[in-house]
């Protein structure tokens, strides 16, 4: 168990640090709309998951998940560190009128279930990318909250076309990248599995091309790079692939989705 769990918190602090310096660049979370989250949406509705149900939402951010929840459940609940973050959710939701949102400000790891109120009082329990779930307690204390369901999503794998180029260009060894993390995956499934559960994977897997703006994509371009390469020289090499300061990216991507049922 303990060697499982080393495995998530290898490189806990640089995904914490992914996040929090990121999370504001992908402005597409407020709304919801995301390659990915149509996908996991369609699948958690074929497994009953959200249809009437009391959802809670970890680290759900900006509402990228939360928000199109609320379409479907009784409620959601959408927790996250960053009080930021969840008041750009409290906004959108409040533009597309939804009312069955509650919006909870908390570090999932240090979390008093009891004086929450939250001792098995979900029906579903879901994290998506979550450094705050990358733990035992933090799976632990999922379990604990549920009376019905718990999923986690992890990438296992991000191609992106762009990013080819600049590793041919600058020859460097790329960085931990939380979207190409498949230990993350085995960490997960092992961890529950010694728990006596019997967790459950299946996999999204998603193609496409986005338009994204050369500033958006530096940050997690020189992230990748590991610093190595100074911003005016990715800059430079950015925007001759760019037309008007916006990229044409075509993205590979494998979306790994662990349920398991409490009770």
């Amino acid at each position: 168990m303990v060697l499982y769990e080393q495995q998530l918190k290898t490189q806990d602090a640089v995904q914490k640090e992914h996040w929090k310096r990121a999370w504001e660049s992908y402005r597409q979370q407020e709304t919801g709309e995301h390659d990915s989250t149509e996908g996991v949406i369609k699948k958690l509705i074929e497994n009953g998951m959200l249809s009437g149900q009391r959802v809670l939402d970890i680290g759900g951010g900006a509402g990228r998940y939360a928000i199109p929840f609320s379409e479907y459940a009784q409620d959601v609940t959408v927790t996250d560190i960053s009080p930021r973050a969840l008041a750009y959710a409290r906004r959108y939701a409040e533009k597309k009128g939804c009312q069955n949102i509650q919006y909870v400000v908390l570090d999932w790891d240090k979390i008093n279930i009891s004086t929450l109120g939250w001792d098995r009082y979900f029906d579903f329990v879901f994290a998506s990318m979550c450094p705050a779930v990358r733990s035992r307690k933090g799976i632990d204390n999922m379990s604990a909250v549920s009376k019905g369901w718990c999923q986690i999503n992890q990438l296992i794998y991000m191609e992106d076309t762009i990013f080819e180029k600049v590793k041919m260009q600058f020859p460097v060894q790329p960085g931990y990248d939380p979207h190409n993390d498949r230990a993350a995956l085995q960490a997960f499934f092992n961890i529950l599995w010694e728990q006596q559960f019997d967790p459950e994977v299946t996999y999204l897997h998603q193609s496409g091309c986005q338009s994204v703006s050369v500033d958006e994509v530096i940050p997690y371009y020189l992230r990748r790079l590991q610093e190595n390469v100074s911003e005016q020289e990715l800059r430079q090499f950015l925007t001759g692939y760019s037309e008007e300061g916006h990229l044409s990216v075509h993205q590979n991507t494998i979306l790994s989705m662990i349920r398991w049922k409490v009770s």
